[in-house]
């Protein structure tokens, strides 16, 4: 199997089309198996615990915000497929995108309840994660 060199791009701030929303980053490459055009959305939050609210897993407590937040792994997911609905590349190979929240200052068993939040149903979407400092596990969407 040949190997390519790793090279990416970093969109910083990206700004989604026709949307007020931003993502933290967006790495854009070639993935290094398939040798096809590759995206990764990044969400970065400072958090370093977070906690599903009761009976709405979409939603999650941080000591930092009075009021409930949107569960990290829900807003990439949901940045991926706004993206995948925008842009007809992508809508047609829906596979080249994927997401991942980091919490670069939680631990695993800081963050480990935001790992309920559903996975998606809806056919074609992408793939999302959550990793804390020290873990990274990944779900499928």
């Amino acid at each position: 199997m040949r190997r390519l060199p790793i090279r990416a791009e970093v969109l910083l701030e990206y700004a989604l089309p026709l949307n007020s929303q931003r993502a933290d980053a967006i790495l854009a490459g070639v993935h290094p198996t398939t040798g096809e055009p590759s995206y990764v959305v990044v969400e970065l939050k400072q958090w370093s615990s977070a906690l599903p609210e009761d009976g709405e897993p979409l939603l999650c407590r941080v000591d930092a915000y009075t009021r409930p937040v949107l569960n990290p792994i829900e807003q990439v997911r949901g940045y991926c497929d706004y993206l995948v609905s925008f842009n007809g590349g992508l809508a047609t190979h829906p596979e080249r995108l994927s997401g991942v929240a980091f919490l670069h200052n939680a631990t695993e068993f800081g963050v480990q309840g935001l790992y309920e939040v559903p996975q998606a149903s809806a056919a074609g979407s992408s793939p999302t994660s959550a990793a804390g400092s020290s873990s990274s596990t990944s779900s499928r969407s």
